[in-house]
């Protein structure tokens, strides 16, 4: 089975897949229907059957962010014999091809993490339907950031709620550190931590984030690490934010 701290290249996306396959034949899994096939987008369900769950896991929906990818199946690697595994849906990599040949976007172009609201889309549409039913009470997204200085996180909170970001880059960022920008991607961050409300809109593209949000799951976490860094302690930072945002009491 693939080592994700071993690798020949962090873009062998079928050695990748391998691997998720592999768990899903041991654990039993139930695999959902491919969505859209001309992006070769693959979704696990590990419960018995579709229905919902406690937490929704993704990666890879930016090719040129493999440590993302590789630190979600090393921690599904990690805890295959928790109950836990029965009880989420993962999506262990939205952009297949984008990550074989290192490109942020898909092969049409599209950056995929923009395309949430096209519902005119047949990915997008099945995407909702399976969420819609899923019903996950957090989610976790992982991300690369070639910009970074550091780890920094994305926290979407519903209102009224608390936040637990900052417990949860402390425990992830490891070697890798904090990003001490004030500033990233244009919103205001303090020590690597932006906190949103739910009703949070961008100009460009409605994010996963948001469309996750638009579904009622929240609270939603955007992990983020900085892809210059070594890879082994991206991957790590990613199983061990993974571990951390689905193992945390929200009171």
């Amino acid at each position: 089975m693939a080592d994700p701290l071993n690798l020949a290249s962090a873009h062998a996306v079928d050695e990748l897949m391998a691997g998720w396959r592999g768990l899903a034949r041991a654990g039993g899994w139930h695999v959902s229907e491919v969505v859209g096939r001309a992006h070769r987008f693959e979704m696990f369900w590990t419960a018995g059957r579709p229905g919902p769950v406690f937490g929704y896991l993704s990666a890879g929906i930016h090719g040129d962010e493999p440590a993302a990818a590789w630190g979600l199946l090393r921690w599904a690697q990690r805890n295959a014999g928790r109950a836990i595994l029965g009880n989420l849906l993962i999506a262990p990599c939205l952009n297949p091809e984008g990550l074989r040949t290192n490109l942020r976007c898909a092969p049409s172009g599209l950056d995929l993490n923009r395309c949430f609201d096209r519902t005119g889309m047949p990915w997008v549409r099945q995407w909702r339907r399976l969420l819609a039913l899923a019903k996950p009470s957090r989610a976790v997204l992982l991300h690369e950031d070639y910009d970074a200085g550091g780890c920094y996180l994305y926290e979407l909170v519903g209102k009224g709620a608390s936040s637990v970001g900052r417990q949860l880059l402390t425990k992830a960022a490891g070697r890798l550190g904090v990003d001490a920008r004030r500033r990233i991607d244009g919103q205001r961050a303090t020590q690597g931590l932006m906190v949103r409300g739910p009703g949070l809109r961008l100009p460009h593209g409605q994010p996963e984030a948001l469309a996750l949000a638009e579904i009622g799951c929240s609270p939603n976490f955007t992990f983020e690490t900085p892809s210059e860094a070594a890879f082994a302690d991206r991957v790590r930072a990613h199983d061990r934010f993974a571990d951390a945002a689905l193992r945390i009491s929200l009171g």
